[in-house]
């Protein structure tokens, strides 16, 4: 075989070396791809049957004294109540006992007084920067120690959604750990009626999160629930909240809010963009129960969900937390304005947070316009006023033939300002706003001060009609010539008797 391979010509032994070569490469890589296969780990489970991975951080307080023997014990029965109440999708164990990534960490602070075990307990995401609240109590009954921590634990509804897909105003998420156990209402935290906060997380090439910022003014409510399968109605103020596509290397987590957090209600500031940013005092802020409230719905909706405000000098206002009822939600829809203009309309969900910032745009040019608008229309309200009333006295001097006093008030109206003396107020303030809106580069400012200012000519030109005062004058003219040209009345005849 040697022989033969030697006697054939170079073009042949070149291309049998290259296909040699060739299928030795492919053997080699094979070979390593089959090794790396063989040696590394399992393929990482879907984001539904990862459990929800909660760490509790015990301590005692304080520090320098050792813990007592009753502590280790609340530990243990803590931990075996888990065991037997908590559903396999959440997961808790004891902080730095695995070296996987925790979900949320949970720090309990025990103390021994004499009435009792005081707790105090605060929790954090460890991918989503939410602020929870912290919870104190006493417990007088020291063997209800891991009870209580357990259901102080469980207010923070503990879970974890990855938005998956959005339709309309409609959003798929898919539960951390929802296919480990049927849906069970004792044991989840997240069922029908749960509002959702959606998180936009960022992460770099190595998976580790470099950004996280909160979709403002977004909320999700569950509507229905199959295993790891949320349907969820989306509630925003944005145009386009959420994203269908999520692109590169970020993604949409949401978390479980409770409305019940902060029982005192949530405190808004509302902010105007201006140069530089101050509050926005005397902004009215009304409250309302559905997106875009109508004339008929605001007199079926309760009294309790039709509130109205007014922020003061620092731009706060206190809005009531809003609790939840079979036939309510809690997610409120404000509506900000300033004067007649409505600014925005968001939702809000009362208590979810103890404090929120509304920020709205540089309004001061329009309210300034608004402002001489209004004056003006008061001006025109006057002028209405004494034009009726001047022209009934006119009619009624006319009717008792005081043609004098007829004269005197027509010379009174001719000297009451005109339909075109305040069009030209209204242009001059037109002008002076669109040139100030025209420096500033505000578009939409220049667009609503023309639409107040043609509002306001409507205005003018409906109540202020031209030819009112010409009618006036021909009518009287015409009465005038009437009695001017009419006979005489008859003198009654005199009878005269006489005396007997």
């Amino acid at each position: 075989m040697k022989e033969s391979f030697r006697n054939q010509p170079p073009s042949v032994k070149w291309r049998s070396a290259r296909q040699a070569l060739i299928s030795g490469v492919v053997f080699v890589f094979y070979g390593a791809i089959t090794l790396g296969a063989d040696s590394s780990k399992s393929p990482a489970l879907p984001w539904e049957q990862l459990p929800f991975v909660l760490e509790v951080d015990w301590r005692w307080a304080p520090e320098t004294v050792p813990a007592p023997a009753a502590f280790k014990t609340y530990q243990h029965e803590f931990f075996s109540l888990c065991e037997r109440t908590i559903s396999p999708s959440l997961q808790i164990q004891k902080a730095k006992e695995s070296a996987s990534d925790c979900d949320l960490q949970v720090e309990v602070l025990l103390r021994k007084t004499a009435e009792g075990v005081r707790y105090q307990i605060s929790a954090q995401y460890s991918s989503i920067p939410l602020l929870l609240p912290e919870q104190k109590g006493l417990i007088a009954e020291p063997r209800d120690v891991p009870l209580h921590i357990l259901q102080a634990i469980q207010r923070y509804q503990p879970g974890l959604a990855k938005v998956a897909k959005i339709q309309d105003e409609t959003a798929l998420l898919f539960l951390k750990g929802g296919e480990r156990f049927p849906t069970d209402p004792q044991t989840s935290t997240v069922g029908k009626g749960t509002i959702l906060q959606p998180w936009m997380i960022v992460r770099n090439a190595e998976g580790n999160i470099t950004g996280q910022q909160p979709i403002s003014w977004t909320y999700l409510e569950v509507t229905t629930r199959d295993g790891a399968d949320l349907q969820c109605q989306i509630h925003s103020g944005l145009r386009q909240a959420l994203s269908a596509r999520q692109r590169g290397r970020v993604e949409i987590l949401a978390v479980p809010v409770d409305s019940q957090w902060w029982p005192q209600g949530t405190l808004l500031t509302v902010r105007q963009l201006s140069q530089p940013v101050k509050p926005w005092s005397v902004c009215r802020i009304q409250q309302h129960s559905t997106a875009a409230p109508s004339e008929k719905d605001s007199e079926t909706e309760p009294l309790s969900l039709r509130r109205t405000g007014w922020t003061d000098r620092d731009g706060m206002l206190l809005i009531p937390a809003n609790p939840a009822t079979p036939r309510s939600s809690p997610i409120l829809w404000i509506t900000a304005s300033s004067g007649d203009q409505t600014m925005a309309r968001v939702p809000i969900c009362p208590g979810a947070s103890p404090r929120l910032t509304l920020d709205l745009p540089d309004d001061t040019i329009r309210r300034q316009v608004e402002q001489d608008l209004h004056q003006i229309e008061q001006d025109l309200v006057v002028t209405v006023a004494s034009h009726t009333s001047l022209m009934a006295a006119t009619r009624l001097a006319a009717k008792a033939n005081r043609w004098d006093d007829v004269e005197r008030l027509l010379a009174e109206l001719r000297r009451q300002p005109v339909a075109e003396d305040y069009r030209k107020r209204v242009n001059a303030v037109r002008v002076r706003g669109l040139n100030l809106a025209k420096a500033r580069e505000d578009r939409l400012a220049a667009a609503r001060i023309e639409r107040l200012c043609q509002q306001s000519t409507q205005t003018i030109d409906r109540f202020l009609a031209g030819q009112t005062l010409k009618q006036l004058q021909e009518e009287m003219a015409e009465l005038k010539a009437a009695v001017r040209s009419a006979p005489p009345e008859p003198l009654p005849e005199v009878q005269i008797k006489e005396r007997r």
